[in-house]
């Protein structure tokens, strides 16, 4: 086990990158030290047999705990829903805090696909299965933005 994380459950999976493009993966759910955000990613097989998904898992979990440190993310669970290509997509559904005064705390959430956390990390090697980030958005934009739209609103 990781310092930074907690396995919660793992099972053989598939994951379909694209109409006629498939992977065999080990899907892990995971739980962050010290904060509980729960993810859930599906850890190509190949990497997963190289004993590589400890790394990969870590990844995820320090940028999330990062996220709750500098990004006023106050509690996280793993969702699915669709993505642009109408296939399946792992997000981690983070939940922004901001307290306006200390009567007034406004919450939002905002989805975050899993994908993105990797994309900025040193965990290249794991970017060949992944579709492209055209939009060059990181999660701590998406973080951020809810955290300004709350500020609005408040």
């Amino acid at each position: 086990m990781a310092n930074n994380y907690q396995t919660t459950d793992a099972y053989p999976s598939i994951r379909v990158l694209s109409a006629t493009q498939v992977i065999e993966t080990e899907r892990v759910t995971i739980l962050t030290i010290p904060s509980g955000i729960g993810a859930t990613y599906e850890v190509p097989i190949a990497s997963w047999q190289e004993d590589q998904g400890q790394a990969l898992m870590s990844g995820l979990a320090g940028q999330l705990e990062e996220l709750v440190a500098n990004r006023h993310v106050t509690a996280g669970v793993p969702v699915q829903d669709f993505d642009a290509a109408n296939l399946l997509q792992d997000y981690v559904q983070l939940t922004v805090t901001y307290v306006a005064s200390p009567l007034v705390a406004l919450s939002g959430q905002v989805n975050v696909p899993v994908d993105l956390f990797f994309y900025s990390s040193d965990l290249a090697e794991f970017q060949n299965f992944l579709p492209p980030n055209e939009s060059n958005v990181t999660p701590d934009d998406l973080v951020a933005a809810e955290y300004v739209r709350l500020q609005s609103v408040a």
